[in-house]
């Protein structure tokens, strides 16, 4: 089950975004699928519109969140518990 979230984006990001073409919620939808791996739409496609871009992809968004140091903060509180 999904949860709405109300987000101010930033004029860079939609700018981003029409200089590419992109929906700014697809491309948000995307990130969040390939960080939490969720299968691609080929594979198991999901009402929500939530898919991955591939296993590559998967792998990059989990190394930059990995990289920002968020991984390790979840690693640290698993160790306080």
């Amino acid at each position: 089950m999904t949860q709405r979230l109300r987000l101010d984006l930033p004029p860079e990001y939609l700018d981003l975004c029409r200089d590419y073409g992109l929906d700014p919620a697809a491309l948000l939808r995307g990130f969040i699928a390939d960080l939490c791996e969720m299968p691609d739409w080929a594979d198991d496609p999901r009402p929500d519109g939530y898919t991955s871009h591939g296993s590559d992809e998967r792998d990059l968004a989990w190394a930059w969140f990995e990289r920002c140091g968020y991984g390790i903060r979840m690693e640290d509180e698993r160790r306080e518990q």
